[in-house]
């Protein structure tokens, strides 16, 4: 006989309480492993898996820093042609 189980459990396994009841976001849970992976990046690679975290963390930071970019390169444009 085939022993029931719901088909969510079939696909992604039991579930875990621990994952369920935690309190922090995954992106806390991997911080560590991000802090020790851009110790071994460049500059520039640093800044973009901050920017990347950041925009995993919120979404909206993303847009809100692509019109700050665009307004800045706006205004350097305006200063450049008076």
């Amino acid at each position: 006989m085939i022993p029931h189980t719901s088909s969510s459990t079939r696909l992604f396994g039991e579930r875990e309480e621990g994952w369920v009841n935690r309190k922090r976001s995954i992106l806390d849970t991997i911080s560590q492993d991000a802090t020790a992976l851009k110790k071994k990046l460049p500059s520039d690679d640093q800044v973009r898996v901050d920017e990347h975290l950041a925009g995993i963390r919120d979404p909206g930071a993303g847009d809100r820093r692509i019109a700050a970019r665009v307004l800045a390169a706006s205004k350097l444009r305006i200063s450049m042609a008076t």
